[in-house]
């Protein structure tokens, strides 16, 4: 690319990314890659190996996007999001924490 991406989204794939596990996550690795290149980067999760429908976990990415996109995000930070596989009439809120182990 001749200029880099305004963001880069990586995923969404299946089984959740938490804990000490992320460090072998491809999704995960490339919000890094992406990160350590000062670009905005999220990686995105549904949390199941089941067949579900990504449909929730694709309208919040995208609205996610946007606000990243026009906001931005804190120098070395990147998001790591894990989405339940519920349909959306069942998602009570979003929480905001820290990577644990």
């Amino acid at each position: 690319m001749k200029e880099p991406p305004d963001l880069l989204l990586s995923g969404i794939n299946h089984g959740s990314n938490t804990a000490i596990n992320i460090i072998y996550s491809g999704t995960v690795s490339a919000a890094t890659e992406g990160t350590i290149l000062g670009i905005p980067s999220i990686a995105i999760s549904l949390t199941t190996y089941e067949e579900h429908n990504f449909r929730f976990a694709a309208k919040f990415t995208r609205k996610l996007a946007s606000f990243v996109a026009r906001k931005g995000l804190p120098e070395d930070t990147l998001l790591n999001v894990n989405t339940p596989p519920a349909d959306e009439k069942d998602i009570r809120g979003i929480r905001i924490t820290r990577q644990g182990k």
